[in-house]
């Protein structure tokens, strides 16, 4: 289903797509992710062992003009790449530079490449060091690509702006349309509108019912995922967790699953995202004392404070030839990784992984029982369903496992659009990439309490209605890109989720109103109306529920089966989020509500 020729474009958009290949650091990973020494021992070590002078003092003691000279010619994010900082140009025509791993061949690659063959001075820091300087010299440049890239390189996918000029005056024509129309003839246009919603939110429920038996039956005939083998060459693999106000118990819970991951500990590269000034959960990071393998890096304050820039700050500074997203209450199986490596190198042409999500806490009360149903339906069916019929589906929130290549040729995340997972899986699956289905679970936390729900599921909605608007701009151009079955599922899927939430409320409402005050319902159920239309609701009703039902049937959760029935009062709680983030979505469109974790998590530690 891609563009080839639109995939082509995205390479070398940018700087992200010009040093994509890693580079090794040999010394770095034997000292630091694996032997645990802390950056100041390695500095001495690793002077010691080759003899070259170490850094004494603070990394910001070097910034200069010239060093911010020779950064701009090499490219900040080629000296990250690299873990390098050029500090000067010598008399005799050497270069200065401060390195994290003497032993590592990617400065002497990309000096010879920007500024031609020198002979290097090496200095040894850490990479901590490395990353200090270069955001003291370019933080303005590496903050803007963070922000604007995808803006500046796809502005057409790019949520910066959310309606586009052709779509504010086509919604405006349909306005002045409908409210003209409805002056002339209401019942009519009101019968017609009540119908119009009707089938929308009967079309949504059909279709994910038909997609999850499609992925019950395809999860049945799914071959048996790879064992993870002992063999000893892994690829680098770089973990970003974003964190913002978590507690002591929530990042010691974290770094004991980070901890409990089934991957040699040197070819870890973690990133903790940390908020420049979120002073709780550098307090609880220090509390935690992660191992050497874990870096703390902090994202500078600028707009949008959103999920999606974080980790854009954070791919900056990340090495593995693979990359993952785990939020910061997440307990992933401890294979995972390694089962992923296997799965994309049984296909060269796989961009990314998506890893089912479900709860630890899916038995707390009615509310995680109802919202584990719906993830269990999710993940266990309707994507594997989608993936069968070689269908686009959006990401969830965490657990994406990306070839770091093809996630900056495709403009990484959008720091403008609040539900970036579902933007991101439809954009790389646009450009011509393939997404598939990992068979492990990440388990992470429900949240338990009914304005917290809502906080959530309303930005989730919220995003994607943005999703909806920036990828169906053009709708025509998207047709041609990804073919008529992807085409559809998308407007079923990312635009008929929020229009069928939307429907559900003032659905439900008139039709209680028309068994229970039939006077003031009679003028839009005429007889000849009413039985269609309650055939209509009663059949998405039903839907809904199976749907519901079906997801308890791969993990064997039986006990939630009763609870299915329920499904109907849970879109009520949809539809309110729903008309919430249609607010949003007018007054505030970036605003992130956030989610706070830990509630279900043992604060002691144990």
């Amino acid at each position: 289903m891609g563009m080839h020729s639109t995939r082509k474009e995205s390479q070398g958009r940018g700087a992200y797509s010009s040093f994509a290949r890693p580079y090794s650091f040999p010394l770095l990973q034997e000292l630091v992710y694996k032997a645990g020494l802390r950056r100041l021992e390695y500095r001495r070590e690793a002077s010691q062992r080759t003899r070259l002078p170490l850094l004494e003092g603070e990394p910001e003691q070097l910034v200069s003009p010239e060093a911010r000279r020779l950064v701009d010619v090499v490219g900040p994010e080629r000296c990250l790449a690299v873990l390098m900082v050029p500090l000067r140009e010598e008399a005799d025509g050497s270069l200065t530079v401060l390195v994290a791993d003497p032993t590592s061949d990617g400065p002497e690659t990309v000096i010879e490449e920007t500024l031609g063959p020198r002979h290097l001075n090496k200095i040894v820091g850490s990479d901590i060091d490395v990353l200090r300087l270069i955001t003291a010299l370019r933080r303005d440049l590496l903050l803007e690509q963070a922000v604007e890239f995808l803006a500046r390189t796809a502005p057409e996918l790019s949520a910066t702006t959310v309606m586009g000029r052709k779509q504010r005056w086509a919604l405006a024509l349909f306005l002045v349309a409908l409210m003209v129309s409805a002056v002339v003839w209401p019942m009519p246009v009101a019968m017609v509108l009540l119908l119009l919603f009707n089938f929308l939110f009967a079309a949504n429920v059909l279709f994910r019912v038909t997609v999850g038996i499609a992925g019950l039956v395809a999860q049945r005939k799914a071959p048996k995922p790879l064992p993870a083998s002992e063999r000893s060459d892994w690829p680098f693999y770089s973990v970003l967790v974003p964190m913002y106000k978590e507690p002591p118990h929530v990042v010691r819970s974290l770094v004991q699953a980070i901890e409990r991951l089934d991957y040699p500990k040197e070819k870890l590269d973690v990133i903790f995202l940390l908020e420049e000034d979120d002073q709780l959960t550098v307090a609880s990071c220090k509390e935690a004392s992660p191992p050497g393998y874990v870096r703390l890096i902090t994202v500078p304050p600028s707009l949008p404070r959103t999920k999606p820039k974080a980790l854009n700050w954070g791919l900056l500074f990340a090495h593995g030839e693979y990359l993952t997203i785990y939020d910061a209450e997440d307990q992933p199986e401890p294979d995972q990784l390694k089962k992923a490596v296997l799965r994309f190198e049984m296909s060269r042409g796989l961009a990314c992984l998506q890893a089912a999500l479900n709860f630890y806490n899916a038995r707390r009360n009615l509310l995680t029982r109802l919202f584990a149903l719906e993830y269990s339906t999710w993940f266990d069916n309707l994507i594997p369903g989608l993936r069968a019929w070689g269908l686009a589906f959006p990401l969830g929130g965490t657990s994406n496992h990306f070839r770091t290549v093809a996630l900056k040729e495709a403009g990484a995340w959008d720091p403008f659009n609040v539900t970036e997972d579902a933007d991101l899986g439809f954009r790389l699956q646009r450009l011509g990439y393939r997404v598939s289905f990992l068979p492990s679970t990440t388990y992470e936390e429900a949240s338990s309490r009914l304005h917290q729900w809502l906080r959530q599921r309303s930005r989730w909605i919220k995003g994607y209605m943005i999703t909806w608007l920036v990828h169906g701009r053009r709708p025509f151009r998207l047709l041609r890109e990804v073919g008529f079955r992807a085409w559809l599922s998308f407007h079923l899927l990312i635009g008929g989720t929020p229009l069928a939430f939307l429907a559900h409320l003032p659905l439900a409402l008139l039709t209680a109103l028309s068994f229970f005050v039939p006077a003031i319902t009679d003028p839009l159920f005429p007889s000849w109306i009413r039985l269609p239309y309650l055939g209509i609701w009663v059949g998405g009703l039903v839907a809904a529920v199976s749907t519901s039902a079906i997801g308890v049937i791969e993990r064997r959760w039986w006990d939630l089966l009763p609870f299915s029935l329920l499904t109907p009062l849970y879109w009520f709680l949809h539809s309110s989020a729903a008309w919430w983030a249609l607010y949003e979505l007018i007054f505030r469109p970036y605003y992130w509500q956030r989610t706070p974790h830990g509630y279900h998590l043992p604060v002691d530690g144990a």
